[in-house]
């Protein structure tokens, strides 16, 4: 087996697999690349206090160079985030990475509400910004944020894209 218990599951892409197993891929050389988990959704679109982590799924997603053991991925949900991200993209987020002020990163507050937006920290407060000029910035008292990860990969329609 390669790294799971149950039958390896591959996409005809090679973009989804099995967290752990082999990519069936051929990378260029120096470049490297593995399955992240596909943890759960966040809401880039209007406030969703449906939220919760039951939407675990047991598959992964393939990032590239990325050597965080715990980077994780996130499909989004919602629309504030286009042109940037769009509904049903998945970002994979690491959680060694340097979460800088302009960064999109998945934002988790201690109310289990998870959103992903442009990162923006001021003193004692974040500011949450949405591409989509439709939504207003989400305001919180930094003690609010329980967790917040850079996005260091985007995976839209298919195909894998390093930058946002």
């Amino acid at each position: 087996m390669s790294g799971s218990d149950s039958a390896q599951v591959l996409s005809q892409d090679g973009v989804s697999g099995t967290v752990g197993a082999r990519p069936s891929m051929s990378l260029p050389p120096g470049v490297k690349g593995r399955y992240v988990p596909i943890l759960s959704k966040a809401e880039a679109g209007a406030w969703d206090a449906d939220h919760s982590d039951s939407l675990y799924e047991h598959s992964g997603v393939f990032a590239l160079n990325v050597d965080d053991r715990k980077a994780f991925a996130i499909q989004v949900s919602g629309n504030s985030m286009e042109p940037a991200l769009s509904n049903g993209d998945l970002v994979v987020c690491s959680p060694a990475a340097v979460l800088s002020n302009g960064d999109a990163a998945v934002i988790r507050t201690h109310s289990d509400l998870v959103y992903i937006k442009f990162w923006n920290k001021k003193a004692d407060r974040v500011i949450l910004e949405s591409a989509n000029k439709d939504f207003k910035p989400i305001e919180l008292p930094l003690s609010e944020v329980a967790g917040a990860w850079a996005v260091v990969n985007r995976v839209a329609a298919g195909k894998i894209i390093k930058q946002l």
